[in-house]
């Protein structure tokens, strides 16, 4: 795992010592109260706190680099690996997008959960759920999973559709059995010690692609793009 860089300077005066430390960014607790669709993701419960938005977000965001263009598309299917409790990964990805999202968890509580129309909520190990077949392109999302990406990578793979993958892993090791990342980083908009972001993709997804692990004009955080409001893409609640 590449080192977080805590602590980005020591120097000593006499007997007292200064540190300078790197410290999460608001970016993305920023970039979510602006956001046309905060309302929506707010009623739904699924976001107790600023952790949970900014690990959301920070899996969303390489996605949105890559494949914002593909946004209205509704061929397009998200498998959101170990989504949790509540689908709060799966939840972002379909009110800012017209894609079918997949929110897989054996330890979900909210299997047939209506409040987002292309949300589908499975209450399922990974390995043990189907994966649909006819798609254009698939994008799998492990935000601090515990079941593996690497099976369904293969799968799809096998069957020559497009892809990308995106990891945030914390006690599983997500990148067991996946292919080398075509990035891997730590993004301090992340406010979690397991901010580490690895990223996947293949065919088309490659084109055109932004370098998210390089920091931006000497700023102390990984700022993969421009700050967007996305307010093109509405709300798809019922």
């Amino acid at each position: 795992m590449a080192s977080q860089e805590v602590i980005v300077n020591v120097a000593r005066f006499g007997n007292e010592l200064n540190l300078r430390l790197k410290v999460p960014s608001t970016k993305y607790l920023d970039e979510f109260i602006g956001l046309k669709c905060a309302p929506t993701l707010l009623q739904t419960g699924y976001f107790p706190n600023a952790k949970e938005i900014t690990e959301t977000i920070g899996g969303f965001r390489p996605v949105q680099s890559l494949l914002q263009s593909l946004f209205g598309d509704p061929r397009v299917v998200v498998l959101v690996v170990g989504d949790g409790h509540t689908p709060r990964t799966g939840a972002m990805f379909a009110v800012r997008t017209r894609w079918k999202v997949y929110s897989i968890d054996p330890s979900t509580s909210h299997e047939g959960d209506l409040k987002i129309r292309n949300l589908h909520v499975v209450k399922s190990k990974v390995e043990d759920f189907i994966p649909p077949k006819d798609v254009e392109r698939i994008v799998i999302v492990g935000v601090h999973s515990h079941g593996p990406i690497d099976g369904l990578w293969n799968f799809y793979s096998s069957l020559g559709v497009p892809r990308m993958a995106v990891a945030i892993p914390c006690c599983f090791d997500l990148g067991k059995g996946m292919p080398y990342p075509n990035q891997d980083y730590q993004d301090w908009n992340i406010w979690s010690p397991e901010r580490r972001v690895m990223v996947w993709y293949n065919g088309r997804t490659a084109s055109n692609v932004p370098d998210l692990s390089s920091e931006k004009r000497g700023r102390s955080i990984v700022d993969p793009t421009p700050h967007t409001r996305d307010s093109w893409v509405l709300p798809q609640a019922s």
